[in-house]
């Protein structure tokens, strides 16, 4: 379900550099451009002591408020049992110089096999929170661990997040195969909304009620729309004003022929009596 890639300016030198996550039993690859805008690896302790993780999704932000960006990589795939430790995602801080990162900070919370990160400023504190989302569990597919709210209460040069209370995030036990998110200020009151698609499922709204998240998928008509969603981006594409969103799907180069009519539908649970998951 990879390779993840994130680009940002780590090194401080103006050009974008880059890194791109690799599957289980290699390290991430971070590289960095040049003047010539060649690409440039930059072998990293840091990464290859982590190659036990296939790493999903890498997210350059500012986690700890230093003006340097730091990088999130989220653990996910099937290539070790529920809640192994190699599935627990990750931050390492930027120092801003050469490229270079700490060690791992863990967020909390039991590990889970994880996909898609995006990272907004939820709460309104002035410093950017954390959606992960929750792909699924270790030979159980298509059953899902759920997805996650982290609060971001760092401070320059160290990490600390928190998950975020039921009543903030109990509506994202409803993201369920989670594979990408997008924050945006759906209903432009100040506070950032989130968008999350689903492989097998719909893609879900939920609205920030001052750091509260509702989810309006069904009043907004999401929730009729099931797929195997796989991409959201948003933009102003009629330029009235508000922002428009681009959803992507499965496809048609593929056996599979869905239609409102003729759905395809997905039974799963202990078919042959053997006490595990099967699917048909």
């Amino acid at each position: 379900m990879g390779p993840g890639i994130a680009w940002a300016d780590i090194d401080g030198d103006g050009d974008e550099d880059c890194l791109l996550a690799q599957a289980e039993g290699t390290a991430s690859i971070l590289s960095i451009q040049k003047p010539d805008r060649r690409l440039e690896s930059k072998p990293s302790s840091v990464f290859s002591s982590h190659s036990k993780s296939e790493d999903m999704a890498p997210l350059f932000f500012d986690a700890d408020r230093d003006g340097r960006p730091d990088l999130l990589i989220t653990s996910g795939s099937i290539e070790h049992p529920s809640g192994d430790p190699a599935y627990r995602d990750r931050i390492h801080l930027g120092s801003g110089e050469k490229g270079e990162f700490a060690e791992a900070y863990f967020l909390p919370g039991e590990p889970m096999s994880s996909s898609v990160a995006a990272a907004a400023d939820f709460d309104q504190d002035g410093d950017l929170d954390l959606f992960i989302g929750g792909r699924i569990v270790p030979g159980r597919w298509p059953t899902s661990p759920g997805s996650r709210l982290y609060l971001n209460e760092s401070e320059p040069g160290t990490l600390r997040f928190k998950l975020a209370s039921e009543e903030q995030a109990g509506a994202l036990k409803a993201c369920q195969r989670a594979t990408s998110a997008l924050w945006s200020d759906i209903d432009r009151d100040g506070w950032m909304d989130l968008l999350v698609t689903h492989e097998y499922g719909p893609i879900r709204v939920f609205l920030n009620k001052e750091g509260k998240l509702q989810d309006l998928s069904n009043e907004t008509g999401m929730e009729q729309l099931k797929g195997m969603w796989y991409g959201i981006a948003g933009r102003d594409l009629d330029g009235d004003g508000d922002i428009d969103y681009v959803a992507t799907n499965f496809g048609k180069n593929t056996t599979y022929k869905a239609s409102a009519k003729k759905p395809e539908l997905l039974y799963y649970g202990d078919l042959d009596g053997t006490g595990g998951i099967s699917c048909r």
